[in-house]
């Protein structure tokens, strides 16, 4: 389904991923705002919208576009060595305050945990707690 939705730009699927838990994530994140892991420009372009933003956009949470990521390699399609050199390649977006409340960093699917940790180490100085919501995870993750 996340293949259907991102990659054959399937906008009205949305709302399946995290239908059931939008309440609970609410409740239990309260405080917090959330910030999309980024794709690349040509992504979004091909795309034609943010897909985390918009998966993530049932939730009564503020949101804000804190990272940018330059064009590189498809990740997807990256050597394992590759996607470790991600950590050059997502920034915080110049002009955008940092919120100044704890921070839920969102993504759709943890594959290498590259993009996931770079974006963490952005926010290491963070003066409040900083957690992960993930929708997916490959096989390595789970175990």
């Amino acid at each position: 389904m996340l293949i259907q939705y991102k990659e054959l730009c399937d906008e009205a699927i949305y709302p399946v991923f995290l239908s059931p838990f939008e309440r609970h994530i609410e409740r239990k994140y309260h405080d917090f705002t959330m910030a999309g892991v980024p794709s690349s420009p040509s992504h979004l372009s091909r795309r034609g919208f943010d897909h985390i933003r918009q998966m993530f956009s049932a939730i009564a949470l503020p949101y804000v576009s804190l990272f940018e990521k330059d064009e590189m390699t498809e990740q997807k399609k990256a050597s394992q060595e590759k996607r470790r050199s991600i950590e050059g390649h997502i920034h915080l977006k110049e002009g955008v305050p940092v919120p100044q409340t704890p921070l839920l960093i969102v993504d759709d699917v943890l594959t290498s945990g590259e993009s996931l940790k770079t974006t963490c180490a952005l926010m290491k100085n963070h003066p409040y707690p900083v957690k992960a919501l993930l929708v997916s995870a490959t096989a390595k993750w789970i175990e």
